[in-house]
Parts: structure tokens; C-alpha cells; sequence
């Protein structure tokens, strides 16, 4: 599966793109809203992970614009400390929230890995 990881903190960045590629799927990174519309243009994501608090562009508003462009079959999730960002994501059509900070565990089950 071909995952988009949006994510400013490379560190964060770096750990989410580590379990994705233990799951054996293949990551894609990028650090800014920009750039990840131009990744997902390129490489079709089939599921896409990003952070919501971004500098130029948001999570939500990335997630509206890659909403319209990958349409409402590939899953969206927030990467957030706030849990008030899950009603707000749900809103912009997010499919659900991942927890800063990041259990390798719930992760691994999102991503349909073995978590053994």
C-alpha cells in the first residue's frame, strides 16, 4: 500500500515512515501541505496520515484539498495532541485520528499489520 505521511516534526516523521515500512507498505514523506498535493498527484496515495498543526497550511485544509483530488474512497487520518482535533477532522472528511504521541501499536493496526 502506498502511504502518504504529512508531518513538519521530522522526527514524528521519521518514526511513522519507519512502521510503515516495517508493515511493508511504501512510504512517502512530506513536510508541508504543498507538497504533499504535489506527492499524492504523483504517487496516488492509498492512504494518507497528516499532522493537523503545520505552518502555511493546515491539516484540515490539506485534508479538504486531498479529499477532492484522491476522492472519498482512500483513508485519511489526523496526527494530533488534541483530541478536539477528531470532530474538527471528521468535519474536512478525515476518517479518523491518530494520537500524538504515536503508539507504534494503534498504527500497526490501521496500517493492517501484524502488530505480534
Amino acid at each position: 500500500m502506498r502511504v502518504l505521511i504529512v508531518e513538519d516534526n521530522k522526527d514524528v516523521a521519521d518514526l511513522i515512515k519507519t512502521i510503515v515500512d516495517q508493515c511493508g507498505h511504501h512510504p512517502w514523506v512530506a513536510y508541508e501541505g504543498p507538497s504533499a498535493i504535489a506527492i499524492a498527484r504523483n504517487m496516488s496515495p492509498e492512504f494518507v496520515l497528516t499532522d493537523i498543526a503545520m505552518p502555511g497550511m493546515d491539516g484540515y485544509e490539506l485534508a479538504a484539498k486531498l479529499r477532492s483530488l484522491l476522492g472519498s474512497e482512500v483513508p485519511i487520518y489526523a496526527i494530533s495532541s488534541f483530541p478536539e482535533d477528531k470532530a474538527m477532522g471528521h468535519q474536512v472528511g478525515m476518517n479518523g485520528h491518530v494520537r500524538k504521541p504515536v503508539s507504534m501499536k494503534h498504527l500497526k493496526q490501521l496500517l493492517d499489520c501484524d502488530t505480534e
